[in-house]
């Protein structure tokens, strides 16, 4: 039986959420969170208990955010994606509204490229909701990301100077998408999107998982490409980047998590990222500063 979302007694009452750090937790600005209405992230749920896992921690949009605080994060990203057109409207203005609530967090916009005003769609939830970006999902639209039809929307957001998060990897491969996630997604998809929008500012989650030796060559060529670490450090997939690799790049990569939708508790991918032994100042840069920076002063330093 699928469970219901719990929701946070404390957020429920009106009482303001913790924001003090355990003492045995980093400083954590996750990169990669979900604010989702609640009938809307019930739906996900049952999508996800049907074609992936169980979700461990099933927490709405305020009941996630009051968690989140007594994790001890400090600051995070909030994003939402259309599955289909004519989703935007309602899902940007619960976006802006959930921003106003909670200024510590980077909330990022929703929009399909299929809407047939998704450039004034966008204008309003950066101008009127105050959103801070653009969230889009190639496996749960179909659409690769390359596609011609997302090119107005990339160049849109990138003339806004705003960050794009795109979830164009190649997994996880889940049966319950609208096409094989190898048909619409993959690192040479992604080097042909950024070839035509070489101004846009691009988080690739997941480590572009399972394509993690095709990064460095994007990285070298695209000096606005960030990736995150979601799930992929978390020992939840068979292939992990080695450490030499994250030893590397680590000023382009941020700790992100894919919370509330984790087959496991919240903790587990910051301890996993503290267990590679890391120069205290990499894990640093890795878990906060990195993603302080790209979200909050622009662009990451060319050849990082």
């Amino acid at each position: 039986m699928t469970r219901a979302p719990r929701t946070s007694r404390a957020t429920a009452e009106g009482e303001p959420c913790a924001r003090a750090r355990p003492e045995d937790v980093p400083e954590l600005f996750d990169v990669h969170t979900h604010a989702w209405p609640p009938r809307l992230y019930a739906a996900i749920v049952r999508w996800f208990e049907r074609h992936a896992w169980p979700v461990a921690e099933q927490l709405d949009g305020e009941a996630a955010a009051a968690h989140l605080a007594a994790q001890g994060v400090r600051r995070w990203v909030a994003m939402a994606y259309c599955h289909k057109p004519g989703m935007a409207r309602p899902l940007n203005a619960f976006l802006g509204a959930y921003a106003r609530r909670h200024p510590e967090a980077v909330v990022l916009a929703a929009v399909h490229p299929f809407d047939p005003d998704a450039r004034d769609i966008l204008g309003e939830a950066f101008d009127e909701h105050g959103l801070r970006g653009l969230k889009l999902h190639c496996h749960v639209m179909g659409l690769p990301p390359d596609e011609p039809a997302l090119a107005p929307v990339l160049a849109f957001v990138a003339a806004r100077g705003l960050p794009v998060v795109i979830h164009a990897g190649r997994a996880p491969e889940l049966p319950g998408y609208p096409a094989g996630c190898g048909a619409v997604s993959g690192v040479a998809r992604i080097a042909r999107m950024l070839e035509r929008h070489p101004d846009l500012r691009c988080v690739v989650p997941h480590f572009a998982h399972d394509e993690h030796d095709a990064l460095p060559a994007l990285f070298e060529r695209h000096p606005l490409l960030m990736t995150d670490t979601a799930m992929v450090l978390a020992g939840h997939f068979d292939v992990a980047p080695p450490r030499e690799l994250i030893l590397r790049y680590a000023a382009r990569i941020m700790y992100g998590t894919d919370f509330p939708v984790l087959p496991y508790p919240y903790a587990t991918e910051w301890q996993h990222i503290r267990a590679l032994g890391l120069p205290p100042e990499i894990e640093r840069q890795i878990l906060f500063d990195n993603a302080a920076r790209f979200f909050d002063e622009g662009a990451p330093r060319p050849g990082g």
